[in-house]
């Protein structure tokens, strides 16, 4: 398997961090449907991030297992995660993304090559492309 998912996150994460720089106060508070805002958003991609991270960490300490969360355990997660976020101000769920991204971006590139073929053979594609998730909402805002 090709790393080019290093890259694709690299690239991703600039356009997160060019995207943030331009954020006015008023933006992250822009609403994007649904009940989300640009803050809540920033906060969602870095919450996903951090939760991937935690699960790659624990595959590295105890081996992949391939379990997945329901889309009914995904929408609440993010519904509650989303209310949550709300108390988080604007720029600091600008920063909260920016840094999640980059550690768990730090973290993938250290994956061993056996790690990254069980979470690619187990279909856990956006563990390793967390630029697919980012650009998803980054078209949001």
């Amino acid at each position: 398997m090709a790393h080019d998912f290093v890259q694709e996150n690299a690239a991703s994460r600039r356009e997160l961090q060019a995207l943030t720089a331009t954020l006015g106060d008023a933006d992250f508070a822009r609403e994007l449907g649904n009940g989300w805002t640009v803050s809540t958003i920033l906060c969602h991609l870095a919450f996903w991030d951090r939760l991937v991270l935690c699960r790659v960490r624990e595959w590295q300490r105890t081996g992949f297992e391939a379990v997945r969360l329901t889309a009914q355990a995904v929408d609440s997660i993010n519904a509650a995660a989303r209310e949550i976020s709300r108390a988080i101000p604007g720029r600091e769920a600008a920063r909260l993304a920016l840094e999640s991204a980059e550690e768990m971006d730090a973290e993938v590139e250290r994956l061993s090559a056996e790690l990254i073929e069980q979470i690619d053979a187990g279909g856990f594609e956006r563990v390793l492309r967390r630029s697919i998730h980012r650009r998803e909402h980054l078209s949001r805002i």
